[in-house]
């Protein structure tokens, strides 16, 4: 007999539901790497708080000429440091020497959301990153949880 936890109900709610467009701090939960449905680019998937509406929603960074301008302001809006030269990496595990790492979960941004239909379902997505806006912290985990361990994030 199939079954479905109660957890996986409420993190379900979480994701649907929606807040009206406008400009929002949104925090990294999580990510996770993949490739694009074509399989042609590689991609991180954010899963990201709305901070001030508590509810949550993904963005895909794509790694393609076309898409680096939004993966870019992405990481301008969080405040985190482009270096002129070498190579950003974002999987801990391919850190080497010539790499800056840069840490995903807990970055903090300002974003432009709306809503967006598609297949009858309404979500909030983001518009645009907001690199002018003030620049926010790293959110911090208390680390009174397992959870909250930034080694653990958040599950999709």
């Amino acid at each position: 007999m199939p079954s479905i936890k109660i957890s996986d109900i409420n993190r379900s709610a979480e994701t649907t539901k929606i807040c009206p467009p406008g400009n929002y701090p949104l925090r990294v939960l999580a990510y996770r790497f993949g490739l694009t449905k074509d399989g042609a680019s590689h991609k991180i998937e954010l899963k990201l708080l709305n901070e001030k509406h508590q509810n949550q929603l993904l963005e895909n960074l794509i790694f393609s000429l076309d898409a680096l301008p939004r993966l870019i302001s992405f990481l301008q809006a969080a405040g985190v440091p482009i270096p002129e030269s070498g190579e950003l990496e974002f999987d801990r595990n391919e850190m080497f020497q010539g790499k800056t790492f840069v840490d995903l979960l807990g970055l903090r941004a300002w974003a432009n959301v709306f809503i967006d239909e598609y297949q009858g379902q309404k979500r909030n997505k983001v518009k645009t990153w907001l690199t002018e806006h003030e620049k926010l912290p790293r959110h911090i985990p208390d680390g009174n949880s397992e959870t909250n361990h930034p080694e653990a994030g958040t599950p999709f």
